[in-house]
């Protein structure tokens, strides 16, 4: 066991380095252009070289930056499950769905996907990740959980993989930072030692006083497995099955023999149809440090390594993956235009200090007065009188137009490299109408799309993960929470057995399910745009207003809006007068009368009938009475007639 474990660790730290090695590039362009979004937009060399003269900033590109982010919020993609094979089921489908809701409220996942988008925005590539834990201390009973990665740069991946999610990796690290007591009380046994850079801690940027580096490492083995059709329909996998064959009765063709699989989940016996080999790949889990194996291996549930990457634009440059963000080719734009508006500056700030022409003679007595001349408005100025006229100021300074302008360029080459236009960012322009004003902004929208697509593809593939995980962790006989699309929770009992049939009711196992999605505004925003819709509907259309004033206040998001909508259908009803309600109950009551008296003529045809009913079964009574006389006179008849016929004998 300890040689595997060594040579799991040797494995680890190679792979580890390559693909620390390969991600280099990544990284650094990651930290430039996060750290230049954030405002760090002077080189150091630069600041050195004005130092007492302005380096003003005006980050045009976090505008461009918050733009992109804000528009992901409004239109978040959502999940629908559906079934893929025959044996799939649209109401369990329907399950799936309403449970992954859940899993993303319970996790905050809006919190996960905002991080990781946003860090593809900004730096090229953000992470985030599915874990599994226990409901609580008291139960064996597992839940699914959606967490967000803080650190893009805590994550390497296989650099093999040419997947744009990384599915067809073979390995992922995930490398944290712990204090040393920390460490201490998780790992007592464990020796101080950090996992291992290629580039040396220090210059690797994790290293610090009193710090331990550790790393969470998944990796895919080859395995094999065996895949059985059970009898009731239901398919499952076993790596390594116990077969029985036994004599079994059956009602239509009597005994028979019939084949049965246990084995990992199943430590029941179950008849099956038929199976197959398959050779597969199982991901594995450990946490080690530079020395030894902290935790694991285990094996992960799923068929999926749970990191997701949310990728900003994705591009390949001679074989290797590159990510983009939105500040990549604004960086130098961004930069002459702090420079352009800091040159502009500096010359405004210097055109109050033009010198005047004055003798000592002219001054003597004043000087305190005119050296702050430029610092602080006067009043007036006092000078002596010498003969040489009062002092002149010296020629104005020339405003450095050409800076100014070069800012406007500036600006207007940031907003062509983000693709955020000033339409975009609500500014108005030359369109005067609004299908033209919608035309302009949807042109930011389209060039900015690929963030919001590669975030939607992520997430899809987050449900893709949980609904192959969902069947194995929500395996035993429970009661979930499920969660719809308006907000409305719900309880439902799974994996159960039916005490009448036998058969499993709410059998999540069975079957196979894929994903789809759309991306659109959540429920509740379309609650608001539904209602914000029915009320130029009912301005425009008066008469609509009874039906559509309770709708509207339905869809409004205001405490107690539900029971008001309730009452305010109740007033659209139309309310008739006293008089005309005592009209209308005397004419209900006129109609109830008529009813009554058609009733009762009604019976009395019905005994009517009844009775004729009757004469006409004592007619056929009298009949069939008649006959039967007729028929054993003919009976009589036949028998005399055979007498005659037959002969007597003789003594």
């Amino acid at each position: 066991m300890k040689k595997e474990k060594d040579e799991l660790l040797k494995k680890a730290r190679l792979r580890f380095k390559d693909s620390e090695s390969a991600e280099q590039e990544n990284r650094e362009l990651f930290d430039r252009d996060t750290a230049f979004e954030n405002g760090e937009q002077w080189t150091d060399e630069d600041k050195s070289e004005r130092i007492g003269r302005p380096c003003i900033v005006i980050n045009k590109v976090a505008g461009a930056v918050k733009q992109i982010t804000g528009e992901a919020r409004k239109n978040r993609p959502r999940i629908k499950v559906r079934p893929v094979d025959q044996n799939g089921d649209f109401a369990i489908a329907e399950v799936y769905t309403a449970l992954i809701r859940n899993i993303e409220n319970i996790s905050d996942a809006e919190s996960a996907y905002d991080a990781g988008y946003e860090n593809a925005v900004r730096g090229g590539y953000g992470y985030w990740r599915v874990v599994t834990d226990y409901s609580d201390d008291t139960t064996f009973d597992q839940d699914i959980r959606i967490e967000r990665i803080v650190n893009p740069n805590s994550v390497y991946y296989d650099q093999s993989s040419i997947r744009s999610d990384y599915s067809d990796a073979k390995y992922a690290f995930i490398v944290d930072v712990m204090h040393e007591d920390k460490f201490k009380e998780e790992f007592p046994k464990a020796q101080l030692a950090s996992f291992e850079s290629s580039k040396g801690e220090e210059e690797s940027g994790w290293f610090a006083d009193n710090t331990v580096r550790v790393a969470e490492y998944f990796y895919k083995v080859k395995a094999e497995k065996e895949v059985f059709l059970l009898a009731n329909g239901k398919t499952v996998e076993i790596e390594n099955p116990k077969i029985v064959e036994q004599f079994v009765e059956d009602h239509e063709i009597g005994a028979r023999i019939a084949k049965t699989v246990s084995g990992d989940n199943l430590s029941e016996p179950q008849e099956f149809k038929r199976s197959r080999k398959v050779k597969y790949e199982k991901v594995m889990w450990c946490k080690m440090n530079g020395q030894e194996i902290l935790e694991g291996p285990n094996e992960w549930p799923g068929k999926y390594i749970p990191i997701i990457c949310c990728s900003g634009e994705e591009v390949w440059i001679q074989g290797k993956r590159v990510f983009r963000s939105t500040v990549r080719h604004a960086i130098d734009a961004q930069r002459l235009y702090n420079w352009s508006r800091s040159n502009t500056v500096e010359t405004l700030a210097m055109a109050p200090k033009q010198p005047y022409h004055v003798t000592p003679e002219e001054i003597e007595g004043h000087e305190r007065q005119w050296q702050e001349a430029h610092r602080k408005p006067q009043a007036y100025r006092l000078f002596n009188e010498v003969g040489l006229g009062r002092p002149q100021p010296s020629a104005p300074s020339i405003p450095n137009t050409g800076a100014y302008r070069e800012a406007m360029v500036s600006s207007d080459d940031i907003k062509s490299t983000t693709g955020i236009f000033d339409a975009s960012l609500g500014a108005s322009g030359n369109e005067t109408s609004g299908r033209a004003i919608a035309a302009r902004q949807q042109q930011g929208n389209v060039a900015t799309y690929v963030f919001i697509d590669n975030q939607a593809r992520a997430i899809k593939y987050t449900a893709q993960i949980l609904v192959d995980l969902i069947p194995k962790i929500y395996d035993t006989q429970r009661v979930v929470r499920l969660l719809n699309e308006d907000g409305a929770v719900g309880w439902l009992q799974i994996n159960y057995e039916d005490p009448v049939t036998g058969e499993i009711v709410n059998d999540i196992s069975v079957g196979r399910y894929d994903i789809t999605f759309d991306v659109g505004p959540n429920y509740l925003t379309k609650r608001i745009e539904a209602a914000d819709g029915m009320t130029k509907l009912a301005q425009t259309a008066p008469y609509a207003a009874p039906v559509l004033i309770p709708k509207i206040a339905k869809n409004l998001d205001w405490p107690g809006a539900e029971g008001l909508g309730d009452e305010l259908k109740e007033i659209a009803q139309p309310q008739p007068n006293p008089e005309e309600q005592a009209r209308i109950k005397a004419e209900v009551d006129k109609l109830a009368l008529e009813v009554e008296a058609k009733k009762i003529d009604f019976q009395i045809k019905q005994i009517g009938l009844e009775e004729k009913k009757l004469d006409y079964d004592k007619t056929l009574l009298e009949l069939q009475g008649k006959g039967l006389e007729l028929k054993g006179k003919d009976l009589d008849n036949t028998k005399k007639f055979i007498d005659i016929q037959t002969p007597h004998k003789t003594g």
